[in-house]
């Protein structure tokens, strides 16, 4: 198992550690961190990759196929499950649309057929987990899982999701990953607005 991500303690450096997995498929990783981190894990026997926060004093259990694993451990973690098990049957229709891409592609069906076929489906199916997600974020300022699922929505409700996290939230420990997100799309939305002015 690989295991990467971007740290900001003192200086910005990206963390890249292999982990032996055991016969079963056990791992264990600790790291000693001030801020939460959206780390990347690498499957190296098929390359499969998966995300998951790592978050200053909190330990997680993880269990089942990368794709839909389910999450044990402390609360931060446990809530975590509770909206990745929400948000399985989006994933679900995804994989479903890229099989019916694969499927299309293999009985040599047109390309551009299939392209605009999968990206109405996958553009339908984010629309209503982006509604779900910014649903989730409007009731729950106060939850760090909020943070967490920032970028699961529509881009044009990202600014505003932030702007409406508690400051208990924002100033925690996800304020590093928050500050990103938030100097990034208000660049991009100083840019947009820059453009219409100009038309």
């Amino acid at each position: 198992m690989l295991i990467e991500y971007v740290r900001r303690e003192p200086d910005k450096r990206v963390v890249s550690e292999r982990i032996p997995v055991d016969s079963n498929g056990f791992f264990n990783y600790s790291c000693d961190i001030k801020w939460a981190y959206n780390a990347e894990l690498t499957v190296k026997s098929n390359g499969y990759k998966s995300h998951i926060f790592l978050v200053p004093g909190e330990s997680a259990e993880i269990e089942g196929p990368c794709a839909y694993w389910k999450i044990n451990g402390t609360a931060f973690y446990q809530r975590m499950d509770s909206i990745n098990q929400m948000l399985h049957p989006f994933y679900k229709e995804f994989d479903a649309a890229k099989s019916e891409y694969d499927k299309g592609m293999a009985d040599g069906l047109d390309k551009a057929v299939l392209d605009s076929i999968k990206k109405a489906a996958n553009m339908d199916i984010n629309k209503r987990m982006w509604k779900v997600t910014h649903q989730y974020i409007t009731e729950h300022p106060n939850d760090e899982i909020s943070a967490a699922i920032l970028l699961s929505q529509d881009y044009t409700d990202i600014l505003p999701a932030i702007r409406m996290l508690s400051p208990k939230v924002r100033n925690g420990r996800f304020r590093n990953y928050i500050d990103i997100i938030d100097n990034m799309f208000s660049r991009l939305d100083k840019e947009i607005k820059a453009k219409k002015s100009e038309n």
